[in-house]
């Protein structure tokens, strides 16, 4: 497949991570203790995960609930820039690149190095799945028709009225090899540029990790680049590919 390169890429933040078989709560403390092993990395400011929490009880018709208690689960670092966002959790690892984007391989040696920096701290885990997301912001021209630009779009009748004030559409399509699936949003955002209307265009691919070696776990990851491309494109008509070489 030919490499999709644009010179301004519609992305605002690109997503990488791992769940994995919870950790003990113990660990919790071990991510906050590695604050110095992320600085020399770049990640100088931190912040904990925690889990809000609040049990309801429905007894003889009665509702009662429990105290509100926050749990622990990890420590979020981010980087001097702001750009790079890194959540090391018992549940997993996350990695956000928000704002400019240059390329795939500079977005996932910087995910990999972290990844590493998780393993350090918390020593073998057991991956339960794999997450790419990309989410981009595109702008379609008012008064333009939103299929000469997006080729998956919410369809109204040609006999009542187009204009559309407010939207949210999610789809779930399975991916067969790997075997997988794709969760596509789009999301209506209140305009940011006269003339033309602001989409919300998010494409998230999951995939198994549970026979996956960790070891290889990052040769999996690389062969979504291409897919990823893939329906990205397809999604879009050349009308919109060409506005991000403009």
């Amino acid at each position: 497949m030919t490499r999709v390169r644009f010179k301004r890429p519609p992305i605002t933040e690109a997503i990488v991570g791992v769940s994995i078989i919870q950790l003990p709560p113990e660990l919790v403390a071990m991510f906050d203790a590695g604050k110095t092993r992320l600085s020399d990395l770049g990640y100088t400011q931190s912040a904990p995960i925690s889990q809000h929490q609040i049990q309801f009880k429905l007894e003889n018709g009665k509702l009662s609930s429990s105290p509100d208690s926050d749990e622990l689960l990890g420590t979020r670092f981010i980087s001097a820039s702001g750009k790079h966002v890194a959540q090391f959790s018992r549940t997993g690892f996350i990695f956000n690149q928000i704002g400019e984007y240059s390329t795939w391989e500079e977005f996932t040696s910087e995910a990999k190095s972290l990844w590493q920096a998780y393993l350090e701290i918390c020593g073998t885990v057991e991956a339960e799945s794999f997450q790419v997301r990309y989410i981009n912001k595109l702008f379609l021209p008012n008064g333009v028709p939103t299929e000469n630009n997006v080729r998956v779009y919410p369809f109204l009748p040609p006999d009542l009225p187009q204009d559309i004030i407010d939207s949210f559409m999610r789809i779930k399509l399975p991916i067969a090899q790997p075997l997988g699936s794709l969760t596509h949003q789009q999301i209506l955002l209140p305009p940011e540029r006269e003339g033309f209307q602001t989409l919300l265009f998010d494409n998230d691919f999951r995939f198994s990790a549970l026979q996956i070696p960790l070891g290889k776990l990052w040769e999996h990851i690389e062969k979504v680049r291409d897919i990823k491309d893939k329906y990205f494109v397809d999604f879009l008509t050349d009308n919109m590919k060409e506005s991000f070489n403009a």
